[in-house]
């Protein structure tokens, strides 16, 4: 209400923040405050703001009450707004926090997940002992591109290395899929490229 009442007083006497500041002899940024709710001028800064403008104390701070408040009644009526203040920012205090703390949890676990997953030089996750391998090329407009998969065996992916266009091309060749199922996905990426697509299967051999 009092942030409210001097903001639609300052505009009706067609004075910005700035103007309105330099005549109360305090900063931009305080009056910036006082329309927003933030804080609450003092009873002397009370009783100037009202003198400036032309109404009441009372008329200030919202009161019906017609006569002008004494100086005990405006404190009391501060003191209220600011334990209000004070009540609002303690619970953006306290929201503050919260988001913060589950942000704090999000980032652990994010790190936790992270971990869990990354394999050197490997860009999947282990799920069992790998048997075979198959190396898959792919060639289009005269280049060559290759694919490596490490399968267990059920032909599971545990792990896998790729060139960088199979990313951009065919997102899922770092899923842990079946092997398969990932060939024949980059068969029909190429297929639409014009492309064509050899399939090589041998035993695993670990790469030195």
């Amino acid at each position: 209400m009092l942030g409210e009442n001097i903001k639609n007083l300052r505009k009706q006497k067609g004075i910005s923040q700035e103007v309105l500041a330099q005549q109360l002899s305090v900063v931009r940024q305080t009056v910036s405050k006082w329309e927003k709710g933030l804080s609450v001028p003092d009873a002397d800064m009370l009783t100037r703001i009202a003198d400036y403008f032309g109404v009441s104390v009372s008329a200030l701070l919202g009161d019906k009450i017609e006569k002008e408040a004494d100086t005990n009644e405006i404190a009391s009526q501060l003191a209220v707004l600011n334990e209000h203040l004070a009540a609002r920012a303690r619970k953006a205090s306290a929201i503050r926090k919260g988001i913060l703390i589950a942000l704090a949890i999000f980032g652990v676990l994010f790190l936790v997940i992270a971990l869990l997953n990354v394999q050197t030089g490997s860009k999947t996750v282990a799920y069992g002992s790998p048997e075979m391998t198959a190396i898959v090329t792919c060639t289009l407009d005269g280049k060559e591109y290759q694919c490596r998969f490490d399968c267990d065996g059920n032909r599971r992916t545990v792990s896998s290395d790729y060139d960088e266009w199979f990313e951009e091309q065919v997102p899922e060749v770092g899923d842990n899929e079946v092997v398969d199922v990932l060939i024949h996905k980059i068969e029909e990426r190429v297929e639409e490229l014009g492309g064509t697509v050899q399939v090589e299967w041998d035993s695993y051999q670990p790469e030195l």
